[in-house]
């Protein structure tokens, strides 16, 4: 029986292959997956007609849909083959300028698709050189379909090569143009999405400040437009980006919120959402350090991907939280056979990131099975080497280990001048928790220095106080130290501060100075309210005189609050760092003694002497130090001074132990 296809003249055979292609154009700029039943009918029918310039476009705009679609990247390879088919026929691509676009955009695609081939490639950057012009000239001729797609490739170009200068003039460029609003709604909502993880790679982890366009409006443009023209799938894809950096940045109202919604809207049955769903629940679990349980999240979130074909590129996310989360529960074998999978596709910037991370798993590996001493020098190396390739999103499984590998490497001597400065980045672009041990190196959020004085560093700057600073936040935060570091009660703060304050007026002063104090402290996280209780919380805040009290090995930095004239709520706390002081220094001295080494043993004496002068047994052990350095002179010196000493303060003569001492040289 013959068909009506069969019977077409060859103009009517175009005309219906172009029509087709209509079409499916027309159902991809809303919903890119359901257009590719659309393509592959115009693709066949183009084919049949001998179009070689139509079917080409039709297989790069299918490779386009299947990668910004975000659903499913099934039948993936097979368009991929038919580009290469049709690029072997019409290397120069179509001499229309929008279609030209879609041709280049689509070549681009393919790259991103295959994930082993090189995007630094000469017929890469030869392809680049020639999207470039069509996309960033508003004078090109294409048509805002076309813009819009060749912009999408090319942000997502600037994402993988972390190209800062490409990705200004994209959105110098094209800020007018998304601006003015042009286009159809779903591509415009793809390229601000596009920006806004483009833009939070290369922009705000990096410290850096040159984007014209902020990557959280750019996010707010892209869920706006998605929900403004009932665009489901675009929302869907938004809030699993959303939910993801939310995750990245511990924003956990942020991140439940993402993944809430994001579970209401996925379509199931499309494989890349129900990945990212599970990526979602497995990065939750990661935050609240519930490890096996993220790992089972991980594998659902891995198993989905492969039912969607994806590419490497697009699953290495999942692919790499899975291993990540093998690798701190000792699964190395595991770990280390998807970062061999990985490596095996990957190609640039992505490749030699992940050997990184591999090696962070064989570091974690030598760590655990105690091979201690090659871990610092490969620590070191490898943080240099993520510090050079300007790795943002360094992680490990979780925040605490994260955090313990990275206060590991505070601890080598050897981590100076860079690395220091990218454990900083790290931790504060990720806020990372802090345990109360961590040392001053740390890049804490808050970091006080009570001893000698009050000083106090917010994120690394020194916060002036000027010529005159707000009184009762300094004190309430002296309090907070005074008392530290377990939380005051709310009345035993206000009796403290406001003695002579009543009820609601002393309530309300309270109120109003916890107020004033975070916002001097920059982050009101840092000062915890609980259940009446008041305090400095210590994953965020490093005190050097709690520091002090609880370590032996800690340096004395002088009394408590310096000079400040004592007051009863902190003068408790300023005599009982002082007598921990002259223990220790007692102790190391009397150690000296008894290893014959008189001479520093005195030198000790002397020194804590100079900070307490009525410190009775300071002169009695610098006593016994000059005798054995056959000094009585010089003993019966610090005699008489300290006699004097007690006489004009307190009234009172040396201790019978002191005077033994003096008794004996006469």
């Amino acid at each position: 029986m013959t068909s009506d296809r069969d019977t077409m003249s060859p103009n009517e055979s175009r005309l219906a292959a172009e029509a087709l292609h209509r079409r499916a154009m027309e159902q991809m700029a809303l919903d890119e997956y359901a257009a590719l039943p659309l393509l592959e009918a115009a693709y066949a029918a183009a084919d049949r007609a001998g179009l070689p310039t139509l079917s080409g476009l039709c297989a790069r705009a299918a490779v386009v849909a299947l990668n910004y679609g975000e659903a499913t990247s099934a039948g993936l390879h097979a368009w991929t083959d038919r580009v290469a088919r049709t690029a072997a026929g019409m290397p120069s691509g179509p001499d229309d300028a929008s279609r030209r676009a879609w041709w280049l955009a689509g070549d681009l695609a393919c790259v991103y698709a295959s994930g082993a081939a090189d995007y630094r490639s000469a017929s890469t950057l030869r392809t680049l050189d020639d999207l470039k012009p069509l996309v960033l000239n508003s004078a090109s001729g294409i048509d805002d379909d076309a813009r819009a797609i060749g912009a999408l490739v090319l942000f997502e170009y600037a994402e993988f090569e972390d190209d800062e200068p490409l990705f200004d003039r994209l959105v110098s460029a094209l800020s007018p143009w998304l601006l003015d609003e042009r286009g159809r709604p779903l591509y415009r909502g793809r390229v601000w999405h596009r920006i806004h993880r483009c833009a939070f790679t290369i922009g705000p982890t990096r410290q850096r400040d040159t984007q014209r366009i902020d990557p959280a409006a750019a996010e707010g443009k892209a869920l706006e437009i998605a929900e403004r023209h009932g665009l489901v799938r675009l929302e869907a894809a938004v809030l699993a980006v959303r939910g993801f950096y939310a995750n990245v940045r511990q924003d956990d109202a942020v991140a439940r919120a993402s993944c809430e919604r994001l579970g209401q809207i996925a379509d199931f049955q499309r494989p890349m959402e129900a990945a990212w769903y599970y990526f979602l629940r497995g990065q939750a679990c990661a935050r609240a350090e519930s490890l096996t349980q993220a790992s089972l999240f991980y594998a659902q979130a891995v198993d989905a991907g492969r039912r969607a074909e994806a590419a490497p590129a697009a699953q290495q996310t999942f692919l790499i939280g899975h291993a990540g989360m093998l690798a701190a529960l000792g699964r190395w074998d595991e770990a280390d056979a998807i970062y061999a999978e990985l490596l095996a596709t990957q190609s640039g910037r992505d490749r030699d990131i992940t050997a990184c991370r591999r090696d962070l798993a064989y570091l974690q590996r030598m760590t655990a099975t105690g091979d201690a001493a090659t871990i610092s020098p490969a620590r070191q190396a490898l943080l240099a080497r993520a510090e050079a390739l300007r790795w943002s999103a360094f992680y490990l499984a979780s925040p605490r280990t994260t955090a313990d590998f990275l206060v590991a490497a505070l601890r080598d001597r050897e981590t100076t001048g860079t690395v220091e400065a990218f454990i900083a980045g790290t931790v504060r672009s990720r806020r990372l928790p802090a345990r109360h041990d961590y040392p001053r190196r740390w890049p804490w959020t808050v970091r006080i220095e009570a001893m000698g004085g009050l000083r106090v560093f917010v994120d690394g700057a020194e916060v002036r106080f000027g010529a005159r600073p707000q009184k009762r936040p300094i004190e309430l935060l002296k309090l907070l130290v005074a008392h530290g570091p377990q939380p005051v009660g709310v009345d035993v703060a206000i009796d403290a501060l406001w003695p002579e304050a009543a009820g609601d007026n002393a309530k309300g002063s309270f109120d109003m100075t916890l107020l004033r104090l975070r916002k001097l402290l920059g982050h009101d996280e840092v000062v915890s309210l609980d259940a009446g209780r008041v305090g400095l919380d210590r994953e965020h805040v490093w005190v050097d005189a709690w520091e002090f009290l609880e370590d032996e090995r800690a340096p004395y930095g002088g009394a408590l609050f310096g000079d400040d004239a004592a007051q009863p709520w902190f003068a408790p706390a300023r005599r009982r760092i002082h007598d921990r002081h002259l223990q220790r220094v007692r102790r190391r001295a009397e150690q000296f003694e008894a290893e014959q080494r008189p001479a520093d043993a005195l030198a000790l004496y002397v020194s804590a002497l100079d900070q307490d002068p009525l410190a009775e047994s300071m002169t009695r052990g610098a006593m016994r130090c000059c005798i054995a350095l056959g000094e009585p002179a010089r003993a019966i010196e610090l005699y008489e001074q300290c006699r004097d000493r007690l006489s004009s303060a307190l009234g009172v003569s040396p201790s019978e132990a002191t005077r033994k001492i003096a008794d004996s040289l006469r």
